[in-house]
């Protein structure tokens, strides 16, 4: 399912289509500020485009995207390894393959480029009403991502959250209450997620896996004459009394 442009535009013109993106303004400009750099953004970030301009020189910002057969896929219109970050707002949760589309990000980023990637919590109550465009498409668990990011090159660094309160036009006050409770329980409480990544050139060895096997090498491997514990010749002559 394709991400379509013009409904997700109607959505921030409404009453609560504006708390949401002042929200998602705040999540933006706290975490990306002083990281800067040459910056791809998929065809979903358009509707933060002078948020992430504040940060970033665009490298590419207008992209090739495919919705023949209702299927989305994602190619930027710059060289491999050019980019410093590459950001995807409404973009995930519409992929058929969103392994294609972290593909496509490792081969635009630099050897230490950034992944900035905003989805739908699955178990959040965003997910769960499609009268927003983060209740359509394919929300996911934070855990689902991270296996996403692990086995697409990327190491996940952290996670921030957004939209605490209800996905309903409550009053502004409301909301601020809301939101000063539910963040107050954490990360897992948040409608939508922020995850931040980086690119990691070389397929890595989780830590316990690669001490190991290092132990296991290190037994096996052959010792050195100098390091074999020899018997003098008495003491292999000496019998039991």
């Amino acid at each position: 399912m394709g991400v379509n442009i013009e409904k997700v535009g109607k959505f921030y013109k409404s009453d609560l289509g504006e708390h949401v993106h002042a929200e998602i303004v705040r999540l933006l400009n706290k975490n990306l500020e002083g990281y800067g750099g040459d910056c791809v953004v998929s065809p979903g970030s358009r509707f933060y485009e002078d948020v992430i301009r504040g940060h970033f020189n665009f490298l590419s910002y207008h992209t090739d995207s495919d919705q023949k057969d209702n299927e989305y896929s994602l190619t930027w219109q710059c060289s491999s390894h050019a980019a410093d970050s590459a950001i995807m707002i409404h973009d995930l949760e519409f992929a058929k393959s969103p392994e294609n589309h972290l593909k496509e990000a490792f081969r635009v980023l630099k050897g230490d480029g950034r992944l900035v990637i905003l989805f739908p919590n699955r178990s959040g109550g965003w997910a769960r009403r499609d009268n927003t465009p983060f209740g359509v498409g394919a929300p996911r668990t934070l855990g689902q991502v991270k296996r996403l990011l692990n086995e697409n090159r990327f190491h996940f660094d952290r996670v921030e959250g957004a939209l605490y309160f209800p996905p309903y036009n409550p009053k502004v006050e409301i909301i601020r209450r809301v939101v000063n409770i539910a963040h107050g329980f954490g990360v897992m409480n948040a409608g939508i997620f922020m995850v931040i990544a980086h690119k990691r050139e070389k397929a890595g060895i989780k830590e316990p896996v690669k001490k190991i096997r290092e132990a296991v090498e290190g037994a096996l491997a052959p010792k050195p004459a100098s390091a074999v514990r020899r018997i003098p010749a008495h003491a292999k002559s000496k019998k039991a009394p």
